[in-house]
């Protein structure tokens, strides 16, 4: 859901349901949409919300091949 008006002042905590006294974490898409919301105490919600979008590439080097490690910034 997205707030277009800047005009009107919306509730942002009723619309999505979030009391004010226990706060909430929303991750906000690149898009500007709201992806997921959680209590401050949910991280695994969080967790897997990400984890379900975010794609690790791991770029082999030659050096970080002939030094057996995990490719890093010093590598690439």
């Amino acid at each position: 859901m997205r707030f277009h008006s800047g005009y009107e002042i919306d509730d942002v905590y009723a619309v999505y349901g979030v009391d004010p006294a226990q706060g909430a974490l929303a991750v906000i898409r690149p898009d500007g949409y709201v992806g997921t919301i959680a209590a401050l105490g949910d991280v695994s919600r969080i967790e897997r919300y990400i984890a379900t979008r975010i794609e690790t590439i791991w770029m082999r080097t030659e050096q970080s091949t002939a030094n057996n490690c995990l490719p890093c910034l010093s590598c690439v």
